[in-house]
């Protein structure tokens, strides 16, 4: 509890360390967390960052929006947040696609410790109120770590046959691109984005073309729009990873890299893409991880052999700046190569025990499906067992629920066993012509250097 006490506190005093004894004084979970400190409060990660030079406190929390939001959503429901409640302002991060609030705490003229807990307190309650208004069902049920985020695939990728190639009239981009001539392949890219609004390449192109112009925050939007308007979606999380790397945001590219991975590994066939494990590849490098980047360059080699990255790129992302700006890096990249580019210690690929496939609507057959994901697993070197557990179930308005997922993980693959079942298993996601979607859940073996032990730390709750 925090003693009453007219005591200022001055805004130069106010540092992340300050802080933090100030909350835990209150009874708040408070840790220094880079330049603020992380609070937990109720179930939700409240982020308070000290900004001395301007005489305020940030308070800030991250929400996760479900996948299949667009933009138009999200911001609706920013405006109805805004409209209708104080201490908090709703916008939409459109690094990380996600829903940010946020209050300003002045301090400027000195802040008393109660009147920081008091702020920090109806901020909380207003968070709550926000999440009241979200009637769509656009956030996530829980707030997600940077972590979290960048390993839950957010988009769902369709085969797309089309390619670069596939039209002479592209050549009317692809010329004054390959010539420096930003502002016509601009144009010509949003004409071709807007004659063929499903496919990526024109947003791609016309991303790129801004892009090297130095239009950063306008190729985003582009990027972004293509994303929620496209068939194909990995070239795009790519796009954006550069553009946010060209603008030094480095955990926004992270976390584009990884959805570009998560796309391209969902598919059966990659068309020679490996573009997203090459930037990775350095980014370990830089991040002190070795292992890992031999891991991404090993896959980038599977998918296309003799392909790597020019050496000032190279160069430039094996440099330190990640790693110091991106604390969580190194969890991210070794929870990377785990799921898709980490060989087992016996040399062998690993083991699919059960394939559990959750859809939108009926499946009437659901042999095609089985049989691409049986396609893409041994294509990635791993072996389907022959008493594989198959289970195929129609989850309706449950399906984006992850507590039903779980529970459904745990009855389907019961047999197989262990407190690291739900561990064992990963999640990807798939879209039918007919408009039908869902996710289908791949139970594995258990890694042959596992323990006891390390299985029981690693069950979910």
């Amino acid at each position: 509890m925090v003693t009453k006490t007219t005591t200022l506190i001055s805004r130069d005093e106010l540092s992340a360390a300050a802080l933090e004894s100030v909350f835990r004084q209150a009874g708040i979970d408070a840790a220094v967390s880079g330049q603020g400190v992380r609070l937990a409060m109720d179930g939700l990660a409240i982020t308070a960052t000290p900004v001395a030079e301007r005489g305020y406190v940030f308070l800030s929390v991250v929400l996760g929006i479900n996948s299949g939001t667009t933009s138009e959503q999200v911001l609706e429901l920013c405006n109805r947040i805004n409209e209708g409640l104080a201490f908090v302002t709703a916008f939409l991060n459109e690094g990380f696609f996600q829903l940010q609030l946020c209050w300003h705490l002045d301090t400027a003229a000195g802040v008393t410790a109660e009147e920081v807990v008091d702020q920090a307190r109806r901020f909380r309650a207003a968070v709550r109120g926000a999440v009241q208004k979200d009637t769509e069902h656009v956030l996530l049920a829980r707030p997600m770590s940077f972590v979290q985020k960048c390993l839950e695939p957010a988009f769902v990728e369709h085969a797309e046959p089309r390619d670069a190639g596939s039209d002479p009239s592209f050549k009317v981009v692809l010329d004054p691109l390959n010539a420096g001539d930003l502002a016509t392949a601009a144009a010509e890219a949003e004409k071709l984005a807007a004659r063929c609004p499903d496919l990526d390449l024109g947003y791609l192109w016309w991303g790129g073309a801004l892009m090297r112009g130095g239009k950063l925050n306008e190729a985003r939007k582009v990027c972004r729009r293509g994303l929620e308007r496209s068939r194909r979606k990995y070239m795009l999380c790519g796009r954006l990873a550069e553009v946010n790397w060209r603008a030094g945001v480095l955990g926004d590219a992270v976390y584009w890299w990884a959805q570009a991975v998560h796309c391209l590994e969902s598919v059966p066939d990659q068309r020679g893409e490996s573009g997203p494990y090459l930037y990775l590849q350095h980014v370990a490098v830089g991040a002190g991880e070795p292992d890992v980047a031999a891991a991404f360059g090993a896959r980038a080699g599977q998918i296309r052999p003799g392909v790597g990255l020019d050496a000032p790129s190279a160069q430039s992302l094996a440099g330190p700046a990640w790693s110091q700006q991106v604390p969580q890096l190194r969890d991210v990249l070794t929870e990377l190569r785990a799921r898709y580019a980490k060989p087992r210690a016996d040399g062998a690929g690993r083991k699919v025990q059960g394939m559990l496939i959750m859809t939108a609507m009926p499946v009437p057959d659901a042999h095609v499906l089985l049989t691409q994901i049986i396609d893409q697993q041994l294509k990635r070197g791993n072996e389907v067992v022959k008493d594989v557990v198959v289970k195929v179930e129609t989850a309706g308005t449950n399906l984006d629920d992850r507590a039903y997922a779980y529970a459904a993980v745990r009855q389907a693959f019961a047999d197989l066993g262990g407190a690291d079942l739900v561990d064992r298993t990963e999640r990807f996601s798939f879209q039918a012509s007919n408009g039908n979607r869902g996710y289908y859940y791949l139970a594995f073996d258990r890694p042959a250097t596992a323990t006891p032990a390390a299985m029981a730390s690693a069950a979910l709750a």
